[in-house]
Order: C-alpha cells, then structure tokens, then sequence
C-alpha cells in the first residue's frame, strides 16, 4: 500500500513540476521561430 502512495505521489511531483517548466515557454517563447529559414534563390 505505502509504495502504491509513494508512486502516486512521485508521478504527480514529476507531472506537476513538467507543467510549471511549459510555463517558462509562454507567449514570449511561442513568436521565436524554431529554425532560421534561407529563402534566397539559387
């Protein structure tokens, strides 16, 4: 019982400290583009 409550909990500290990490990539980090795009003609 005691380790299905230590699972539990250690699932929810690894989920819960994955979703406050998403928070550093917010609306600043959404308009940087991804790759630098080369669109000249050869």
């Amino acid at each position: 019982m005691t380790k299905i409550v230590l699972a539990t909990a250690a699932v929810l500290a690894v989920a819960g400290s994955a979703f406050a990490g998403s928070d550093n990539f917010g609306s600043n980090g959404a308009n940087q583009p991804a790759v630098a795009v080369d669109s000249s003609y050869t």
